[in-house]
């Protein structure tokens, strides 16, 4: 999913549902990635590093910086606002 947010409003909007190869979606989720086995954590950055064209220093950077927005919006109660796609049907 990708969702825009309102920080001053606590308000999450879902704008799309793209797909993912099984290494993007890992990347998505880093923080919970970061609780898998190493082997596979590793192949999660070289994922990154590759398609990004970065270093693992900008990687490291950029999973901080994600870390840090997570835990910040993780501090609040959050409206979701599912938009257009309130009438789709899923599957649990």
């Amino acid at each position: 999913e990708f969702w825009t947010y309102n920080d001053l409003d606590h308000v999450q909007t879902l704008k799309a549902l793209l797909p993912l190869c099984k290494l993007c979606h890992a990347v998505k989720h880093i923080g919970s990635t970061s609780n898998d086995s190493r082997e596979f954590y590793e192949v999660v950055v070289a994922h990154f590093m590759k398609v990004n064209s970065c270093s693992r220093m900008e990687f490291e950077t950029h999973k901080i910086s994600a870390l840090n927005l997570f835990e910040r919006r993780s501090a609040h109660s959050w409206r979701i606002d599912i938009g257009n796609f309130s009438g789709v049907n899923h599957l649990v």
